[in-house]
């Protein structure tokens, strides 16, 4: 999975949004019509830019620029930045990975979204009863062309999760640990 501790790749320059070169932005604030907003606009942000820089974990402390504008030295402390995350866990768009909320998984797309694209793929590629490996859906070159390719292996397992629980395919561990996938018609 890609992490994001202090940097990111991505094709092009990130465009901030206005909102992120102003002052309160950077201040959680204390009216709760604006607080909701500010968490919204907080949300669409973290979304944006993992989504740009394929990121799909965060790192409480990491020093990102999404936590810091250094133009106009305002920055997040790590109870802000958890405050923000918490709104995107309780929307469904990301999942805190340890019980101190130090790093967190991030869904720019949920799990029942890339479940969707996967299934479609899947039942394009005539892969239905067969066996595939996390691999080959997420890094196989008939899934090049695709917007889960290289998709990082906890947001693929947890699209799987919704299709299995859909009915839709069947995962299971080799013996040697590598996990595989099975497409079900339905």
């Amino acid at each position: 999975a890609k992490s994001a501790k202090g940097g990111g790749g991505g094709g092009g320059a990130f465009v901030w949004p206005k909102h992120y070169h102003l002052p309160p932005f950077f201040t959680v604030q204390p009216v709760e019509a604006t607080q909701a907003k500010q968490c919204e606009l907080w949300g669409d942000l973290i979304l944006s830019y993992c989504h740009h820089h394929q990121v799909a974990e965060l790192d409480v402390n990491g020093a990102l620029p999404l936590w810091h504008n250094k133009k106009i030295d305002r920055k997040l402390d790590a109870h802000e930045v958890r405050f923000f995350i918490d709104y995107l866990v309780r929307e469904g768009n990301a999942e805190w990975r340890d019980k101190d909320k130090t790093r967190a998984l991030v869904f720019y797309k949920s799990p029942a979204q890339w479940a969707r694209l996967i299934y479609e793929w899947a039942m394009d590629q005539g892969k239905a009863s067969t066996v595939c490996s996390l691999y080959e859906i997420a890094h196989g070159e008939d899934s090049e062309d695709r917007e889960f390719y290289e998709l990082d292996d906890a947001t693929l397992i947890k699209a799987l999760e919704v299709l299995e629980r859909d009915g839709k395919a069947k995962m299971f561990k080799s013996s040697d640990d590598s996990r595989g996938v099975k497409f079900v018609t339905v």
